[in-house]
């Protein structure tokens, strides 16, 4: 029978139904084991995916099309270049198209073909850097009340531009989502004195079943009532409402296990289409003992139909148990 299981964190259901359920292995496709042994690598890891498209001379995020972004309001550059033109490692301007006054585009490296997933862990630190520096940059405008950093990988996920690149909105308002999420953990908070999430964390260390991954700051798993097959977050051991206010270690030490997680989607599970968001309070949030930022990924390895955009319940056919243990003993 299927399984109703609830996000602690959200009271959103799911339904894990294990009936359709599908293996781990199933969803490895074409693109799995083909990876090019005498291609470059990086740390390991191949520097960028084969058969992915180079950079057209229109793709407005390549190095020397800067004229056809807005300029630039940060970047990470080689000593002696200068603002607006190439020499940069990590470029951020402000969407062309913005759905918000604060809307940011952040360009992660100057190969159109290289995936995120391919970085070195030092090209992943300046990255992780500057989504750190436009975060705080953000909750400098005191009319911001919700800042969200995201990733459309992919055609299906809202991905308008092929070249690797990451997305800062910030908004006077709070969604009713985010809302929702920081009702729940206040009520918590003030029933048991304890933190949602570093409850949840702990009880996902004691149990250990959906645990992916641990390092000295940071715990890897997929959550309980994962919405996708492969849903994976990442949990800091520390207790810290704001992303924005990690240290230079976790910095260093979250550059290092991103990427690798999302390169075992690519090299494991024919680098699906995903999303990935940072679930984040800003710095000035009330309440702070009760709330604690973390990263989200979503892989869109099955539709979304009509039934979970109707009732808001999600259908994954795979149990995040399984997924766990897949994407531990990948390689």
């Amino acid at each position: 029978m299927p399984e109703l299981r609830k996000n602690i964190l959200t009271d959103e259901w799911v339904i894990i139904a294990t009936e359709r359920a599908k293996r781990p292995q199933d969803f490895q496709k074409k693109t799995a084991g083909t990876i090019p042994e005498k291609q470059e690598r990086v740390g390991g890891r191949p520097a960028s995916p084969p058969g992915e498209a180079v950079g057209a001379g229109n793709c407005p995020f390549c190095p020397g099309n800067e004229a056809m972004t807005p300029p630039e309001v940060f970047a990470f550059r080689e000593e002696g270049t200068s603002r607006d033109k190439p020499g940069w490692r990590v470029r951020v301007v402000p969407n062309k198209f913005p759905a918000q006054e604060i809307h940011e585009v952040i360009i992660e490296t100057p190969s159109h073909q290289k995936s995120i997933a391919t970085l070195s862990p030092s090209e992943m630190e300046e990255v992780i850097l500057t989504y750190q520096q436009r975060y705080l940059a953000a909750e400098r405008n005191e009319k911001i009340k919700q800042i969200t950093i995201f990733r459309n990988q992919g055609q299906t996920t809202g991905a308008s531009k092929l070249h690797p690149h990451t997305q800062l909105i910030a908004t006077p308002v709070f969604s009713q989502k985010f809302r929702n999420q920081e009702r729940i953990a206040v009520d918590y908070w003030q029933k048991e004195k304890k933190c949602l999430y570093c409850s949840l964390l702990k009880e996902e260390l004691e149990k250990k079943e959906r645990i992916i991954s641990e390092t000295e700051n940071f715990v890897l798993f997929a959550p309980y009532a994962s919405q996708t097959p492969f849903e994976v977050w990442i949990f800091s051991k520390r207790h810290q409402p704001c992303f924005a206010n990690i240290s230079g270690e976790e910095i260093k030490d979250l550059s290092e296990i991103l990427p690798k997680i999302l390169f075992k989607f690519y090299s494991q599970l024919g680098n699906p289409d995903y999303n990935y968001v940072i679930q984040s309070y800003l710095s000035s949030t009330s309440h702070s003992q009760a709330k604690h930022w973390f990263f989200q990924i979503l892989p869109r390895l099955t539709p979304i139909g009509g039934y979970e955009l109707g009732s808001g319940i999600f259908i994954n056919i795979v149990k995040p148990e399984e997924a766990a243990e897949f994407l531990r003993e990948a390689i």
